[in-house]
């Protein structure tokens, strides 16, 4: 959950129906009661995540899983527009998420930075 917007966000929350799956002994079960208790605060910016549950779990089931996300929240001036979104967890089976990359750049970078403090010892990939 996040707040793009310029102001803190007061007494945002979120519903999820139905309900994504998930087994009472993961973490999911308490991301999904977070998610839907109000949030006190939140300031512009900030996100707080949490666990919706494992993957594999939540995309057991073949074919479409359409979920009906609301949000509610307040801003500044009062009660802001209830925002809905559908999402189908159908869309994401089989995707990769994993951050671009790889640890060669990390050392490629580490690398360029021993050179630049210690130009004599010359190291290279």
């Amino acid at each position: 959950m996040g707040n793009s917007g310029p102001t803190f966000a007061p007494n945002v929350r979120a519903t999820i129906e139905p309900e994504l799956p998930y087994e009472e002994s993961s973490c999911g079960a308490d991301g999904l009661r977070r998610l839907g208790d109000s949030i006190a605060t939140l300031g512009p910016g900030h996100k707080l995540i949490w666990s919706i549950g494992r993957g594999f779990e939540l995309l057991k089931s073949e074919g479409p899983q359409i979920h009906t996300v609301t949000i509610d929240a307040e801003g500044p001036f009062g009660s802001l527009p209830q925002m809905v979104y559908e999402i189908n967890l159908d869309d994401v089976r089989g995707t990769r998420d994993a951050p671009e990359g790889n640890l060669y750049y990390v050392r490629k970078a580490v690398l360029e930075v021993a050179n630049a403090i210690d130009p004599s010892k010359k190291r290279t990939c």
